[in-house]
C-alpha cells in the first residue's frame, strides 16, 4: 500500500488515503515520487474541466526515481532519475511522427485525468512518457516543474509565437507558475519584455527574470500602458496565460500591426472570444493564436536549456507532501507567485 491524494468525485478536494501501490505492466515503468509541481491547471483538472474520469489522484509535473520497469522496457532501468511529459499520445499518428505530439489525432488524455497522477508516493507510468535528467544538475523539485512550466513556454517561443531578436512581447499573468518562465524564455529568445499581471509582488519577481517593462493591470490598463512605453507603436507579440474576456481585449488593443496574440489560458465555456473591433484583424493583418503544452522533443530541449543553466526553475513555495491540498489552495487563491512544489521526504 501506498498514501495518495485522491480526489473522489471532481469538485471535491483530494484527500489523503491509502491505496494499493500499482505494478507496471507491459511498456510501463514504477517511479517513486520524489517532487510534484502545482499550477491553476490542477485547479481544472480537480473541478472536471479537462474531462477525465474520477476517482483520480491527479498530479502531472513530476519528478521522481524509477523503482521498477515492467516487460519490454529497454530504455529505463531502476535508480534512473526522470521528469514525465504530461500528453498521452499514440506515439504513430502523422502528427507525432512529425514532432507534432500536441495535435496527436488519437489524443489519450493527460497524466492525472485518464491516469493516475504525481500525488502519491508512486506512479505507474507509460515509459514512453518518461525522461531522464541529471539530478546532479538540476534537483527533483525544479525538474518537476520543467514539464509543464518551462516546456509550454519553449513551444510558444519556437512554434507559436515565433519570437525573434529585437522583438517587443508582453507576457500577461507574468508572474505566474507559466508567465515567469516565458518571461526569461522571451529574454533569452532576444525580445523586450513586457510584464503584465495584478500585484506588485509577481510583477517584482517578473523584473527579477527578465522584464524589461512592469504593468499592474488593477492599476492601469495594459493597453494604454503599452501605449505609453512604446511611443504608441504597440507590441508585436502578446502571450496570454490568463485568457479571460478583459485580458484578450487587452492584449490586441496592444499589438502592432502585424502582431500576433497567442492564447493559452483555460477559457470558461460562458465566456466568448471577444475583440472590440474585428476589422482590426484585417487592417492589421493581426494573428490570432492557439497554443497548447509542447512536443516530446521541446520537452528534451527543455530539460538541457535548465541543465546548461539557461532558463531557471523558478520554485517558491514548497510543500511536505502531507500539506498537498494546502498547496493547491494557495495556488488556486493566487497566493504563489512563480511556481509551488511538493515534496516528499
Amino acid at each position: 500500500m501506498m498514501k495518495a491524494f485522491v480526489v473522489e468525485k471532481f469538485g471535491e478536494r483530494p484527500e489523503l488515503k491509502d491505496v494499493p501501490t500499482p505494478k507496471p505492466s507491459v511498456g510501463e515503468a514504477l517511479v517513486r515520487v520524489k517532487a510534484c509541481g502545482i499550477g491553476l491547471t490542477l485547479s481544472w483538472v480537480r473541478l472536471g474541466r479537462m474531462s477525465g474520469s474520477a476517482p483520480r489522484i491527479i498530479g502531472h509535473e513530476i519528478a521522481g526515481v524509477v523503482e521498477q520497469v515492467g516487460e519490454g522496457v529497454t530504455d529505463l532501468a531502476p535508480g534512473d532519475s526522470v521528469a514525465v511529459y504530461f500528453y498521452l499520445t499514440c506515439g504513430k499518428c502523422k502528427y507525432c511522427l512529425t514532432d507534432r505530439e500536441t495535435i496527436c489525432t488519437n489524443f489519450g488524455g493527460n497524466v492525472g485525468t485518464r491516469i493516475d497522477g504525481g500525488f502519491a508516493e508512486f506512479v505507474k507510468l507509460p515509459a514512453a512518457n518518461l525522461f531522464k535528467f541529471s539530478p546532479d544538475k538540476v534537483s527533483y523539485g525544479k525538474a518537476s516543474i520543467i514539464s509543464d512550466a518551462i516546456a509550454t513556454p519553449l513551444h510558444i517561443a519556437k512554434r507559436r509565437a515565433a519570437i525573434h531578436p529585437l522583438d517587443r512581447v508582453m507576457v500577461i499573468g507574468a508572474g505566474g507558475g507559466v508567465g515567469i518562465h516565458m518571461v526569461q524564455m522571451a529574454k533569452l529568445f532576444g525580445a523586450e519584455v513586457f510584464a503584465a499581471d495584478v500585484s506588485d509582488e509577481k510583477l517584482a519577481l517578473a523584473k527579477k527574470y527578465g522584464a524589461s517593462h512592469l504593468i499592474n493591470v488593477k492599476k492601469e490598463k495594459a493597453e494604454e500602458a503599452v501605449k505609453r512605453l512604446t511611443s504608441k507603436a504597440g507590441v508585436d507579440i502578446v502571450i496570454d496565460f490568463v485568457s479571460s474576456p478583459s485580458s484578450i481585449s487587452s492584449g490586441f488593443k496592444s499589438l502592432a500591426p502585424h502582431g500576433k496574440l497567442v492564447l493559452l489560458g483555460h477559457f470558461h465555456p460562458e465566456d466568448p472570444l471577444h475583440i472590440d473591433d474585428p476589422q482590426d484583424v484585417i487592417r492589421k493583418e493581426i494573428s490570432i493564436l492557439g497554443s497548447r503544452y509542447a512536443t516530446k522533443q521541446e520537452f528534451r530541449e527543455a530539460i538541457e536549456m535548465v541543465e546548461r543553466g539557461l532558463i531557471e526553475p523558478v520554485v517558491t513555495s514548497v510543500y511536505k507532501f502531507k500539506d498537498t491540498d494546502q498547496a493547491l489552495r494557495d495556488v488556486e487563491e493566487g497566493k504563489v507567485a512563480g511556481r509551488a512544489v511538493v515534496e516528499s521526504t
